[in-house]
């Protein structure tokens, strides 16, 4: 049980430039900030790193759920893929799936550095597994082929943009009280 020694790391390293010890910031459970991507204390209410204001995901639902161009559903399965446009250029898709038919999918350039970085803190940060194993797969192909890493978020939501519906937030199990 990962609770039995705490929420965060209690260790140290050293840095080997300056020789001091340095404590590490890993949290076995952490609420994740939407704005900077910071890692949290699962009760904060306000983001370490840019002071945010931390949603509850509880509330996210509630609030989702009475919009009336929401599809709010519980995920899964999800799976990824790469997608060709018209042109010939490859992007990442994810699609996440429900039941009875819920889909949503959403869409990941990897062409500039800035998407990339993007894309690590975005998508990578909340649904890497296994956060102490660091993630750097930035093509298509082979963030693809890594996605055994990858969980699954708890609940998905989505608003209707046009025809289609597009990604507006997921929630995690390890964010639900």
């Amino acid at each position: 049980m990962i609770e039995h020694f705490g929420r965060k790391c209690q260790g140290y390293f050293t840095d080997e430039e300056t020789g001091e010890r340095e404590h590490c910031d890993y949290r076995f459970r952490a609420k994740y900030c939407n704005e900077c991507g910071a890692d949290n204390d699962i009760a904060a209410r306000i983001c370490h790193e840019c002071d945010a204001t931390l949603v509850d995901p509880d509330k996210k639902l509630k609030e989702a759920l009475n919009l009336k161009d929401a599809l709010v559903f519980e995920c899964v399965d999800m799976n990824l893929q790469v997608h060709k446009d018209d042109k010939g250029k490859s992007s990442l898709r994810v699609n996440y799936i429900g039941e009875n038919d819920a889909q949503v999918s959403e869409f990941w350039s990897l062409t500039t550095k800035k998407q990339k970085q993007t894309f690590l803190s975005k998508f990578v940060r909340p649904h890497l597994a296994d956060k102490h194993r660091e993630f750097d797969a930035t093509s298509p192909t082979k963030v693809v082929n890594n996605q055994h890493r990858f969980r699954l978020p708890a609940f998905v939501i989505a608003r209707k943009s046009g025809r289609f519906w597009k990604m507006r937030d997921k929630v995690f199990d390890d964010e639900l009280n």
